[in-house]
């Protein structure tokens, strides 16, 4: 099997566009995360309230 000279390239895409992603992902549940526990406290403040 010859190796194509653009395969390097290819898989590095590959890889960059995977890193993007996750990291992506990640950031997403982290926000949602921070974000919920926001809701829960605003909540906890506006129950005591009234």
């Amino acid at each position: 099997m010859e190796h194509d000279p653009h395969t390097s390239f290819i898989v590095a895409a590959y890889v960059v566009a995977a890193v993007v992603i996750v990291t992506m992902i990640v950031t997403i549940l982290a926000d949602h995360r921070a974000l919920k526990k926001s809701l829960k406290r605003f909540g906890a403040r506006e129950s005591d309230r009234g």
